[in-house]
């Protein structure tokens, strides 16, 4: 199903989260869409990657690892996937730069939760 709808949408970017319990399914849902399209992004949020994004990326097929809150990381992100990659001005993810995992500094928290839509 997942490439299926990679295919059928020819999404850019494969954004899936979650803890460390769900490593298994997270992998399945990012090989599936790694193997619908390679050149593909496939970004990872959540506990799974937080806690640990050196083991997070050698484990998952990833590209980038979003740490802490999402909301207005990932926003940015895709700003810079469009404006032709550069990543390390985004803060709060990790993301392998010539085979090193490169860290950038963290997001604060976001503490007005009635300014997410």
């Amino acid at each position: 199903m997942v490439a299926a709808r990679v295919r059928e949408t020819g999404a850019d970017v494969c954004a899936t989260g979650g803890l460390s319990p769900h490593f298994a399914h997270i992998g399945a849902v990012l090989d599936a869409a790694r193997a619908a399209r390679p050149d593909m992004v496939n970004l990872v949020g959540g506990g799974v990657f937080s806690s640990d994004p050196a083991l997070a990326g050698e484990v998952l097929d990833i590209d980038v690892g979003v740490i802490g809150e999402g909301e207005e990381t990932v926003v940015e992100l895709a700003a810079a996937l469009e404006a032709g990659g550069d990543l390390g001005g985004v803060r709060g993810i990790a993301y392998r730069k010539n085979g090193t995992l490169v860290r950038t500094p963290g997001r604060p928290t976001n503490r007005d939760l009635d300014s997410l839509p």
